[in-house]
């Protein structure tokens, strides 16, 4: 697919099948998860912890930080926010589903519809830019 570690160097095992996780979005960090990601997550299921747990065993054997940030500005919806986007969503013709505060295939599949239609990276990502960009 075109996608490579940033290092360039291959997996250290060559049978690694890693999946690719972004959690800011197409303006921040993409990570390729191996699935040690999700033994991690066994003991705390939050994808959060596990990234930071990982990111925290390469900094132990001597890498860096991430190379590259989260995207300044940019902030997590409380569920109020969550519904005020899901009902910006459907008045703007996109059926997210019930404005309940949950983000479920419809409410992505209407996220990712608004972000083609408006000109946006359709990665699907739920943020504050995007409720911001709703409101306009």
């Amino acid at each position: 697919m075109g996608i490579t570690r940033v290092s360039g160097k291959a997996f250290p095992r060559p049978n690694d099948v890693g999946r690719l996780y972004m959690p800011a979005g197409a303006s921040g960090p993409a990570f390729l998860l191996l699935p040690n990601f999700d033994v991690i997550k066994r003991y705390n299921n939050s994808n959060s912890y596990a990234l930071a747990v990982g990111h925290l065993a390469d900094r132990i054997i001597g890498g860096g930080d991430f190379v590259t940030p989260w995207p300044a500005g940019d902030y997590a919806l409380d569920k109020a926010q969550r519904v005020q986007l899901q009902t910006l969503l459907t008045r703007a013709g996109f059926d997210a589903g019930s404005p309940d505060g949950v983000v479920g295939p419809r409410t992505r599949a209407a996220v990712l519809a608004y972000q083609a239609r408006a000109g946006l990276p359709a990665d699907g990502h739920i943020s504050g830019r995007l409720l911001d960009a709703l409101k306009r």
